[in-house]
């Protein structure tokens, strides 16, 4: 039991951060834009511009988290696996979101 209990705030700990991160108008990359004859201007890339499935990912996993305190047996393997690849998503999206970032500060 404490295992479980342990694997559970871990979890929602993790989702809630991946869910702040990459919710609203967090800025994941800046860059100031400097043309010659007009003022220098600031641009921003947000999570939502660069990675918007980081954010859904993340919104998954955290309600995946409490729906695994509400089943039991299959159902509960089967949640757990959806919530594994949520985190997957968002492990991933984010490491690859290097790319979208530097374009979407292109753009």
């Amino acid at each position: 039991m404490r295992e479980y209990t342990t694997v559970l705030l871990v979890g929602v700990a993790s989702a809630a951060l991946a869910v702040l991160a990459s919710t609203g108008d967090r800025q994941w990359g800046t860059a100031t834009v400097d043309a010659e004859g007009l003022p220098a201007r600031m641009v921003a890339s947000t999570a939502r511009a660069a990675a918007p499935e980081v954010g859904a990912a993340a919104l998954v996993a955290l309600a995946g988290l409490g729906a695994v305190l509400a089943t039991a047996g299959r159902w509960r393997q089967l949640i757990g696996c959806v919530v594994v690849t949520a985190g997957l998503v968002v492990a991933a999206g984010s490491l690859l979101a290097g790319p979208a970032v530097e374009s979407t500060l292109r753009d």
